[in-house]
């Protein structure tokens, strides 16, 4: 088997923390460090057993309809930008 070692220098890989430093995350890394930060504590709230009570509110349908309606903000807002604005 053959393998191919390539000439020159070696590039080094840099750690994390020296890669944040110089230059900043990619679009899929802010949007699930978004995602995340949202995500995170409604699970633990809902495991913990939190429970808001309203009355004549459904705080879990109301949760459901901000995060589907946040979805389908950003499915149009990507639409909108891929296909229809000028480039």
């Amino acid at each position: 088997m053959l393998v191919y070692i390539p000439k020159g220098p070696r590039k080094v890989d840099t750690s994390c923390a020296e890669r944040a430093l110089n230059k900043p995350p990619c679009k899929v890394c802010s949007l699930i460090r978004i995602y995340l930060m949202f995500a995170i504590p409604l699970i633990f709230l809902a495991f913990a057993g939190v429970k808001i009570d309203w009355p004549d509110v459904n705080m879990t349908a109301v949760v459901g309809y901000v995060f589907l309606g946040a979805f389908l903000i950003q499915l149009v807002w990507r639409i909108y930008v891929d296909y229809f604005k000028k480039k």
